[in-house]
């Protein structure tokens, strides 16, 4: 009797697991397409146009090196372009044709954190999960739930920058310049409190200028007789940065200069700034000094464009190799009958977010290793670079664990 009872248990239980798997499976399996599509938005047009092109090339190399490795499961990815115009209006147009358009199930957004902010309501709505290289604290505090960091954020930058002017460079005479939008401010802000409250020191001035400014002039002036001896700069436009830093040696402003990645864009920054960019450091995502993976992707970009790597291209790339990560991971596709099939559109959102909230120690990028944490910021590192004779020379890597 205890046997049968002990079979009729087994059974009944057997059945439940069954029904279960059925009840959460409310949905019918479809056809694979030829590729699995990931959205992207860039500026192709507007003041950023430069970095939209930059950005798509690092995007390039990622699908074919992600297709020769077999895609996902056997099924190519490829990248849907839409032109966000680098404005706010423009971002949430192109994420919108993305969604209901093109139906991707992931897209990645823009480095621009206000055009990062001005998407996260709809990818809320829509229950998309969108990839975003904004840098801004501000953007984790959203806590989005849909919305996921691919570069480390400025709290962490600030505090490599502030220990590297001081600890390093040993300077105690700062001043900072930044652009007005929400990237450059947190930026600043984040940077002077790591300042006053790890080393007491306060900028002697503070100069903030708009995106697409053309003449620096009258901030230069004003940190020049302000006696400091390095200026901390976050800008959002490596375009400007290179303007910034021909204007500095034109008026003789000789102090070291420390910047955000932007400032380390040799395809942007350094192209425009010429020989007045040599000697500046640069808090940065990517050198094709550190080797390895790094060294693939220049090699890469050298072959197929003639141009060398930077941090613009950087983060494109490794972004859609950790979201191909997640396709695989995700369990979109699946072979039913001899042939491949497809979660529909809304399931597999919710599943690659999942496989993208499990993302641990993916270290098939080029200089960091990807992990997900609790504000879903999966970067946690930096490279410190100075230009010298037009090229990068790494000078450190920190990492931050999670």
């Amino acid at each position: 009797m205890l046997k049968k009872r002990l079979l009729f248990g087994i059974l009944v239980l057997s059945l439940v697991l069954t029904l279960a798997g059925f009840a959460a499976e409310d949905f019918e399996w479809l056809p694979a397409p030829e590729y699995i599509e990931i959205g992207s938005i860039n500026a192709f047009t507007g003041p950023q146009a430069i970095s939209g092109e930059v950005m798509r090339r690092g995007h390039e190399v990622a699908v074919e090196k992600i297709n020769a490795e077999g895609g996902i499961h056997g099924i190519p990815v490829r990248m849907v372009y839409e032109d966000g115009k680098g404005t706010n209006e423009g971002t949430v147009a192109a994420l919108n044709k993305l969604i209901y358009d093109h139906q991707v199930m992931v897209a990645l957004v823009t480095d621009f954190s206000s055009l990062n902010h001005a998407v996260a309501p709809l990818a809320a709505r829509a229950e998309i999960p969108v990839l975003y290289g904004g840098t801004a604290w501000s953007l984790r505090e959203l806590k989005n739930p849909w919305m996921f960091g691919s570069r480390t954020n400025d709290r962490l930058n600030s505090a490599i920058m502030a220990k590297f002017i001081v600890e390093k460079l040993g300077h105690t005479k700062i001043a900072a310049l930044y652009s007005d939008e929400t990237f450059g401010q947190g930026g600043y802000e984040w940077t002077s409190r790591a300042l006053k409250e790890n080393y007491g020191i306060e900028p002697l001035t503070a100069q903030k200028f708009a995106r697409g400014t053309k003449d620096y002039t009258a901030q230069l002036l004003a940190i020049k007789r302000s006696g400091a001896t390095c200026i901390f700069s976050w800008s959002t436009n490596p375009e400007d940065d290179g303007i910034i830093l021909r204007q500095m040696r034109q008026l003789g402003l000789d102090v070291d200069l420390v910047g955000n990645s932007s400032f380390s864009s040799l395809a942007i920054t350094v192209r425009i700034a010429g020989e007045d960019a040599e000697g500046i450091y640069s808090i940065c995502d990517y050198t094709v000094a550190q080797g390895g993976w790094s060294k693939y992707l220049n090699d890469e970009l050298m072959k197929k464009y003639g141009e060398p790597a930077d941090s613009d291209m950087q983060w494109p790339y490794d972004t859609t190799l950790v979201i191909a990560e997640a396709l695989r991971n995700a369990g979109i596709i699946r072979e039913i009958n001899g042939r491949k099939m497809i979660m529909p559109v809304k399931q597999a959102r919710q599943a690659i977010r999942e496989a993208l909230l499990n993302i641990r120690d993916f270290n098939e990028g080029t200089t960091k290793t990807y992990h997900c944490d609790e504000y879903q910021d999966l970067a946690h590192s930096m490279v410190i670079v100075r230009i010298t004779n037009g090229q990068h020379e790494f000078i450190e890597s920190v990492e931050y664990g999670v």
